[in-house]
């Protein structure tokens, strides 16, 4: 894998996003912004295709309180497409 690099998400989202060896997919670490430490509530990864998986675990749960939280955490997911696009360097299908 090549080095990682950190990528604003927006909404309090911050990643951690590197490029697979192949170029054709990147991994995700996505953090929630908060104080003292960023909390990390996914990781997955972006392929070509456009296919993804996410997982979350009980070190790392989710927590909405409503929708619009939803709605900033899947604006952070679709983020992590455009940066995907960004650092697969033409590679990206979607």
């Amino acid at each position: 894998m090549i080095a990682a690099s950190r990528h604003d998400l927006g909404n309090s989202y911050l990643a951690n996003a590197t490029v697979h060896e192949n170029g054709l997919s990147v991994s995700f670490d996505i953090y929630k912004d908060a104080l003292p430490e960023p909390r990390l509530v996914a990781d997955g990864f972006v392929k070509w295709d456009g296919c993804s998986n996410w997982s979350t675990t009980a070190n790392h749960m989710i927590h909405f309180c409503d929708l619009d939280d939803i709605d900033r955490f899947a604006l952070a997911l679709k983020k992590c497409y455009d940066v995907a696009s960004e650092l697969m360097a033409g590679e990206a299908d979607f």
